[in-house]
């Protein structure tokens, strides 16, 4: 059962984000933030991602292992603080002599 739920997860997030990725300038535009579409691709992986680490989680539930799941709940807490942090104060104050981070902060160098 669990990997009939795994693949039918799997399946329609990477339908989802696909589309999300593949629309992302078109939904830019509809919502008014047509200088970045970045944003949209940002959503949808963040989607992706917190979609697909549910399932495990609750099967770890299921069998009853809250230290694995606690220990599973926190490195995720702890990745996207430092994500966080990582977009909201690496990002706009990288030096411009760097590595072209503008891939990832999804402004020109």
């Amino acid at each position: 059962m669990y990997a009939t739920g795994l693949l039918s997860l799997v399946a329609t997030t990477g339908i989802v984000t696909l589309s999300l990725l593949l629309a992302a300038q078109p939904i830019a535009d509809l919502l008014h933030y047509s200088a970045n579409p970045e944003y949209i691709r940002w959503f949808a992986l963040i989607l992706a991602f917190d979609c697909l680490s549910e399932l495990p989680f609750a099967r770890l539930r299921l069998e009853q292992r809250p230290r694995r799941f606690v220990a599973g709940k926190l490195l995720n807490i702890g990745i996207n603080i430092t994500l966080t942090l990582f977009w909201l104060v690496f990002c706009p104050g990288r030096p411009k002599t760097a590595m072209n981070w503008s891939i990832l902060c999804g402004r020109p160098t």
